[in-house]
């Protein structure tokens, strides 16, 4: 294993970010120029697939123990950037409409349970209910159906043909590794890859029947939906829970001993580092960016361990374990591990969580399942459903077999409107009170205005959508309709509110300088700000000294309270309001930077065009009284109303388990919502940054997962190095 995890790591390495699927977009390309353009989409897309799965190549590695991966190299085919930050072949017939493809969590304990043949059924058993109804409405004999009903028919065909692709194209490969398994002079090897060649004759058609089988179902359907459909971020979900059964079995079968297991989890965990590129184009900000051109780009598939279950015990059994001892072993930033922690938890399962978290350099995130279940109850879900929520993407909280939407908000703006520095007013606030008000009005308007992503196409009665993440969202299928045909009941939200300390230390600035110390009227200081403080560097200073937030000093207090609980009150007022589900936190994925360029100065001591502060954590340099102070002011945040959030914290020496888990327990018992861990000394980083070639192999944790640091650009990296330091605890 060690000698498969090094040569991989070197693989992985040569892999060059401008590099693409060329098989995929040849096969796109051929389908382009037989095919009709006015086909309905469901028929181009399944028409599309089912070519690509009969022509793609079935390569197998060396030394891999499950099967499915998709050649890489050049692209020589005219590309485009497509919804979800894809960089994919000029019209692709997958491309999605106005919306993130992927960012959700498919059903797969159901997949395991009873493959894609139940999947099949199911739909078929709803469509022909469809279609009784509709006999039953119009009588014996009448004319076909039509509409809607049409729809959900064609949905269910388009379905049906996806599927048996896929059972083909697991067959296929199948035969090919007992093919290659034949010419194996090594024995080890060659038993290997009969054991793979056997699971994928089973699955994913198939209910899983092993461990094995369970883990390759899962992987070659996230292969295909990531690599081959399109789409980023696809989420596993709690895999210690739904494949746990599996592993029981086979352990008590003599099928599978621990040694087996951890080899092919850890397998499984360096197949996810081959799927897509490591640069997001939001990074760059380029029209036509330098990242990897694939339908993943980017991807960040999130891997949930731990939680509570329905019966309110908490989930902790070996495979949690060892899922943590195979991401020891690889070391790569892929898949990012999110632990579900309750106070409940043994302390074993803390300690090794947090020595594994400093490890693994922020590839672990840790939430509180203290405050995440009850929100989600107060927020309308069912305790029965709370407990399985799970985390995809960007921090966000949903639950497998469905979709939810991530919207971002600059929070930092809300300030500047106010004050009439983006948007012109006539009349200022009088009093704190009545600037605290508007800032509240203005908070709320944004979260109610502000839509999702549009899901259903405007043509929708024409055009049958088809997508094959669909097939495993519980809705759809009950529904027999694509998510952008409506097919998913309920929308769920997802709001990330960036620029917290911003505003914090803002409204301490404003109520100090204008309202309480009256030293200017707030129009006069809107006027400083319009300058950018030109002509008053010494009143720029004097707010660079004031209290800031992050020390838990008792004058900046308040308004950390006040901020909190606004924003998430708001959040609240329009969940109440809305069929939609709203829920949310302090994030701000690497948005800080393109949000400050296009703000002003701000109250705080910021300039114009500058970053605004990221995620929970106070601005940069600001918070000078240690990790204790400024765990304790952020527990002031309301984060007991939110769902999610984002805190990295960068030590500086690995500190001992124990104290580490203290230190966060206690963080969670006051409210705390997350945290993350990256332990590196600053001079590696300047280091690295200066001599790549030697730091191939130093992972950073950015803001929801970790990055080779080498790979970020170079705006990312000094942020990182500029990260308070935390020395001592």
């Amino acid at each position: 294993m060690k000698k498969r995890i090094a040569e991989f790591r070197d693989h992985i390495a040569g892999l060059r970010d401008d590099w693409g699927f060329p098989e995929r977009e040849a096969c796109i390309d051929r389908f382009l120029e037989t095919g009709e353009p006015g086909e309905i989409q469901a028929v181009r897309y399944t028409d599309c697939f089912e070519k690509m799965l009969a022509e793609i190549s079935t390569p197998v590695g060396e030394q891999e123990l499950l099967l499915g991966n998709v050649i890489q190299g050049n692209i020589e085919f005219p590309m485009e950037i497509v919804p979800g930050d894809g960089y994919s072949h000029v019209h692709n017939p997958f491309t999605v409409y106005d919306r993130c493809a992927g960012h959700c969590c498919p059903d797969y304990a159901l997949l395991l349970q009873g493959g894609l043949k139940q999947i099949a059924e199911e739909i078929r058993e709803a469509a022909g209910d469809l279609n009784a109804a509709h006999k039953s409405r119009n009588g014996e004999g009448r004319a076909g159906l039509s509409g809607r009903d049409a729809c959900r028919r064609l949905w269910a065909a388009c379905a049906g043909r996806s599927i048996t692709s896929i059972h083909a194209f697991a067959q296929r490969y199948s035969a090919y590794a007992q093919e290659k398994a034949a010419t194996q002079a090594d024995e080890k090897r060659k038993v290997e890859l009969c054991r793979a060649a056997q699971s994928l004759k089973r699955v994913p058609f198939y209910p899983a029947e092993s461990f094995q089988d369970a883990l390759q179902s899962v992987w070659f359907v996230h292969m295909i939906l990531s690599c081959l459909a399109g789409g980023r971020d696809f989420a596993f979900g709690r895999m210690d829970e739904y494949l746990y059964p599996y592993y029981e079995h086979d352990l008590k079968e003599g099928r599978i001993d621990r040694t087996r297991a951890l080899a092919l989890l850890a397998d499984f965990m360096l197949k996810c580092n081959e799927l897509g590129g490591r640069i997001p184009v939001q990074m760059n900000y380029k029209d036509k960016p330098d990242y990897k051109p694939v339908p993943c780009s980017g991807t960040k598939q999130y891997l949930v361990l731990g939680g509570c279950l329905e019966e309110g015990t908490v989930l902790c059994n070996e495979l949690s374990y060892l899922f943590l001892e195979a991401a020891l072993l690889v070391r790569l930033p892929e898949p990012v591990l999110v632990v579900r922690m309750s106070s409940r938890h043994p302390q074993e399962w803390k300690d090794m969580v947090n020595r594994a978290a400093q490890k693994l350099q922020g590839q672990i995130s840790v939430f509180n399942d203290d405050v995440i279940v009850p929100r989600l109850i107060q927020l309308g879900q069912t305790p029965e459903k709370a407990v399985t929520y799970v985390m995809t993407g960007c921090n966000g909280v949903t639950f497998p077999g469905c979709q939810q939407t991530e919207i971002y908000h600059n929070a930092a703006q809300w300030i500047t409107d106010v004050l009439g520095l983006t948007e012109a007013r006539e009349h200022m606030p009088d009093t704190y009170e009545e600037f605290l008000e508007e800032f509240r009005q203005k908070a709320y308007l944004t979260f109610k205005t502000t839509p999702p992503a549009r899901r259903i196409p405007p043509e929708t009665e024409t055009d049958t959508r088809f997508h094959l993440e669909s097939l495993f969202f519980t809705e759809c299928r009950r529904n027999t309709l694509d998510i952008e045909n409506g097919g998913q009941d309920q929308e769920y939200t997802v709001h990330f509110v960036g620029g917290a300390a911003t505003i914090i230390d803002s409204l301490y600035a404003i109520d100090r300088l204008v309202y309480r110390e009256r030293r200017f009227s707030l129009a006069e200081f809107v006027t400083i700000l319009k300058r950018n403080f030109e002509g008053w560097e010494r009143l720029l200073a004097e707010i660079r000294g004031f209290p800031k937030f992050g020390n838990d000093e008792e004058e900046v207090t308040p308004y950390t309270e006040q901020t909190g609980r606004i924003i998430t009150d708001a959040m609240e007022r329009v969940n109440r309001e809305e069929k939609r589900f709203h829920s949310g936190g302090f994030y701000a994925l690497y948005w800080q930077y393109k949000y400050g360029s296009r703000l002003p100065a701000t109250p705080d001591g910021r300039l114009a065009g500058t970053p605004i502060s990221e995620n929970m954590s106070p601005s940069y340099g600001n918070d000078r009284s240690g990790i204790t102070a400024l765990l304790t002011e952020l527990s002031r945040m309301s984060l007991r109303q939110c769902t999610t959030g984002g805190l990295n914290i960068k030590f500086t020496k690995r500190i001992d388990e124990r104290l580490c888990t203290h230190l966060f327990d206690t963080f969670f018992r006051m409210g705390g919502i997350n945290y993350a861990i990256t332990v590196v000394n600053p001079e590696d980083l300047k280091a690295a940054k200066k001599h790549p070639e030697q730091y191939q192999d130093l992972c950073v944790r950015i803001t929801g997962y970790s990055e080779f640091f080498t790979k970020l650009p170079a705006h990312i990296q000094d942020e990182i190095i500029c990260r308070t330091e935390v020395e001592t605890v």
